[in-house]
């Protein structure tokens, strides 16, 4: 059934039902509310556990100083980089992103699976999140009401009800306490979960075997036509062996267009695929190659009176070739063979001859961020070329980015490049990892024992648990109202007056000085609340103009 369509029912049932329950009276009787179209449910579930755990007034005292401190750093890291990239998106140029250079993007599984993991990551840090304030609150000595969740459809939350009496009676510290042990226990959580991924998941993850993983197929290439999948994995083209990606580099084809076998892995057979053989063109760019009539997916038979047997082959000729007149060049389309009657690829005979360009002019005009002056004596062609059609990474090219987040970090810039990218897997397309993809590799050493198909939602939940623990962490620790960090930063600056008018001498108040009042530091509360979702307003609208 369609997403669209399991939605519609979902949406409608729940119309009904609480349609039903207000009419019937039925809310009312079970403690049930509701704010617009949410349903509050409120229930006494955890507040005897809570209690219990809240006996260690000690432990939660020092925990909860060890959360503020927590929350202030993470408040004052986000606060500044999103102001950074509220500016940068604003008033910075930007520059295109090379095509050849995006990550690409791992297959993806069933929507209700996709759903199922994002729905268990957030409930699991909603409630942590909400647990660890009413120990606190408990510890501090502030009454807890109730708990319950939040339903629109599905569950997308959870609380706990404080005593409003208690916590407005409540010692500023108790109450910060109170505050900054939700979002510090949620980042305690992504830190325990990271710890999991990348030092016991990830180190036990291993290629089912060697071989060439390929990650994108080409538009209109042998492989798109004839069969070689993405997702696959190729260990041997025409009896010569491929046991990474730089082989793909160096495998011959004797002559581009001749009928080549490939040996491939996919879903966990082994395959022998028969296609045209040849260095392909992946991506035409707007440039040279494009004005000449070249298109993504024909096949490169000769390139300056050379013919073109590997894609080192293709790259050396192409850099050294002439940019004073034109190249000829020689290439193969999709069509039908009229010798052997047969759709096959044929020569292009409208395409002669090709004019290159200087690649440092080139970037230099579309991409002058990745400009590099080694360009200046290499000739272009604005195209890029693969083996077959596929753009292939090592084996260990996904195990590396969805469980080894550290691995081949050397310095500080890599560091925070490889943390963002871990961070970012959701958004490129890769998290959850699911068949084909994952079909490439199992567990080993002391995780041998754990089949594959129970491996994996293992390592999908505790990445969405980790994920949806950070965001929720930085975004309750953003000093704004109502987010627990507004709340921080609210009785942080009444604090700092207190102390400060207690310091307040004769002279200070002769010459009209005062100190900031509760109803004024409410208002820069509000001012700096406004100014942060500003900002992060400013971003997601100038993400979603952005071109893509």
């Amino acid at each position: 059934m369609e997403p669209y369509v399991v939605v519609a029912i979902a949406c409608a049932a729940y119309t009904i039902a609480v349609l039903a329950g207000l009419w019937r009276g039925s809310w009312k009787r079970h403690e049930i509310s509701l704010y617009g179209p949410v349903m509050i449910v409120r229930t006494h579930i955890g507040l005897k556990l809570m209690g219990r755990m809240a006996g260690a007034r000690r432990f939660w005292a020092a925990y909860g100083r060890v959360s503020i401190w927590a929350v202030i750093v993470t408040m004052a890291i986000t606060t500044l980089y999103l102001a950074g990239q509220a500016a940068e998106a604003y008033w910075g140029t930007g520059t295109p992103e090379l095509q050849e250079e995006r990550e690409v993007k791992l297959p993806e599984g069933p929507w209700a699976v996709v759903l199922a993991y994002v729905v268990v990551g957030f409930l699991v840090a909603i409630v942590v999140h909400e647990f660890a304030h009413g120990i606190q609150a408990l510890a501090a000595r502030i009454r807890l009401k109730s708990t319950g969740i939040l339903l629109l459809v599905i569950p997308i939350g959870a609380f706990v009800e404080t005593d409003d009496s208690d916590l407005d009676a409540a010692p500023k510290y108790r109450r910060l306490r109170l505050y900054a042990s939700g979002p510090a226990t949620n980042l305690f959580t992504a830190a325990l979960c990271l710890l999991l991924i990348g030092g016991v998941l990830g180190p036990s993850l291993e290629p089912v075997s060697p071989g060439a993983v390929v990650v994108d197929v080409a538009a209109d290439s042998p492989a798109a036509l004839f069969g070689l999948p993405p997702w696959s994995q190729v260990f041997s083209v025409e009896g010569q062996p491929v046991l990474d990606d730089r082989d793909m580099e160096v495998v011959s084809f004797a002559e581009p267009g001749e009928s080549v076998r490939v040996s491939i892995l996919y879903k966990s057979k082994e395959l022998s695929v028969a296609l045209p053989g040849g260095v392909v063109l992946h991506h035409v760019y707007d440039g040279p190659g494009y004005d000449a009539g070249l298109r993504a997916g024909m096949i490169v038979r000769n390139l300056d009176d050379r013919t073109i047997n590997t894609l080192s082959e293709f790259r050396s000729v192409t850099e050294n070739a002439s940019r004073v007149q034109p190249v000829n060049i020689t290439v193969l389309r999709y069509g039908i063979d009229d010798e052997g009657d047969m759709d096959w690829f044929v020569e292009e005979t409208r395409i002669k001859s090709v004019n290159l360009t200087s690649k440092w002019l080139y970037y230099r005009t579309h991409f002058p961020n990745a400009n590099r002056e080694e360009y200046r004596n290499i000739s272009y062609m604005a195209v890029t070329a693969t083996a077959l059609g596929v753009m292939v990474r090592d084996a260990d090219y996904v195990a590396d980015r969805v469980a080894r987040p550290l691995e081949g970090v050397r310095s500080g810039g890599g560091l925070v490049d490889s943390a963002r990218r871990f961070v970012a897997l959701p958004l490129i397309g890769y998290s959850p990892v699911v068949s084909p993809a994952s079909d490439l590799y199992e567990p080993a050493g002391i995780l041998g024992f754990v089949p594959g198909g129970l491996y994996w939602p293992i390592l999908n939940v505790l990445y969405w648990v980790f994920w949806a623990s950070l965001m929720l962490a930085l975004a309750n620790a953003l000093p704004a109202l109502p987010f627990d960090g507004g709340y921080i930063l609210r009785d942080l600056l009444r604090e700092l007056s207190h102390r400060w008018g207690q310091r307040f001498t004769g002279l200070d108040r002769a010459i009209g000085r005062k100190p900031l009042t509760d109803a004024r530091i409410d208002e820069v509360v509000w001012f700096v609340s406004g100014a942060v979702i500003m900002a992060a307003t400013i971003i997601i609208i100038l993400e979603l103009l952005a071109p893509a």
